[in-house]
């Protein structure tokens, strides 16, 4: 058998085990295959036949769940670390059981899978000291995520209207002080397929606020107050729900028109009050890039 020599995984809650690579017991670990990693996600199809003539009614076709299935194997420095590293491949498929982040190392970044063991799993001996595998696992969500990207802002606050005082005193020159703020991020998504975004809002923001997607014009309303005091309300598109400290607060969401960020695409989002102007909360709003 043949290394594979593109993509590793890790398990986020297994840290001492890696598919691919020299662990901190020296045991070398090797991939042999791989399927269902780069390729996309099975469809399904819900064509309805036409009746008496030729091929059927077009429809939405959907992204199936994802099964990925890859060989290993694993050559240790002695008996004993070969024994005890049947107990590591039983770690991974316990957390896998259970649902785990499955990471995979990819040449040019990593990219995130929630995955669940599958029918499948096979460990048999690969000479004196050695493990040969296959592991199987499913994804109910079917894409792979890159890293996190956030950006965060305040409300909008205007330029002051004068000159700042002493004058001359910091730069040298006349200074007008700090520009106003726009309220505005703006967050691009270089996956393959669309991404969804999650709002945290840290008050004091009084009154509610509104978040708008400044290209669609499509927005979001909370109709509620987030209190000082380390209140967080979370705004979540992917589910559409809204929770304010973990309480479900879905109902003060007075207007939702749901917007995603599109392959290659950006969305830059406004974030403004419906209370009182110069409050002091601010807007954090984050997406994970979403490839199939």
């Amino acid at each position: 058998m043949t290394d594979y020599t593109g993509t590793y995984f890790t398990v986020d809650a297994v840290s001492d085990w890696l598919s691919k690579g020299v662990d901190v017991n020296g045991v070398r670990w090797t991939m042999t295959d791989l399927t269902g990693w780069d390729e996309p996600p099975d469809s399904r199809l819900a064509f309805t036949p036409r009746v008496a003539a030729n091929g059927s009614f077009d429809a939405p076709v959907y992204d199936d769940t994802r099964t990925i299935t890859w060989m290993g194997l694993l050559l240790a420095p002695d008996r004993a670390t070969r024994e005890a590293m049947k107990l590591t491949l039983a770690s991974v498929a316990r957390a896998l059981r259970d649902g785990a982040d499955l990471v995979g190392h990819d040449e040019d970044g990593d990219r995130t899978v929630h995955a669940k063991r599958s029918p499948g799993w096979k460990v048999a001996p690969f000479g004196p000291l050695g493990l040969q595998y296959q592991a199987v696992v499913a994804c109910p969500d079917p894409y792979k995520y890159g890293p996190a990207v956030t950006q965060s802002t305040g409300l909008p606050t205007p330029p002051p209207a004068g000159l700042a005082f002493p004058l001359f005193t910091t730069v040298g020159v006349l200074d007008f002080g700090l520009p106003g703020t726009t309220g505005q991020v703006t967050l691009s998504n270089p996956g393959t397929t669309e991404a969804f975004l999650t709002f945290t809002i840290t008050g004091p923001v009084l009154g509610g606020f509104t978040l708008t997607d400044v290209g669609s014009g499509r927005s979001i309303t909370y109709a509620g107050d987030v209190p000082t005091g380390g209140t967080v309300l979370i705004v979540d598109s992917a589910t559409g729900r809204a929770t304010l400290n973990g309480a479900d607060r879905s109902g003060e969401l007075t207007t939702k028109q749901w917007w995603s960020v599109p392959a290659g695409g950006s969305s830059t989002i406004q974030f403004s009050t419906l209370g009182a102007a110069g409050q002091t909360g601010t807007m954090s709003a984050s997406l994970s890039p979403t490839y199939q």
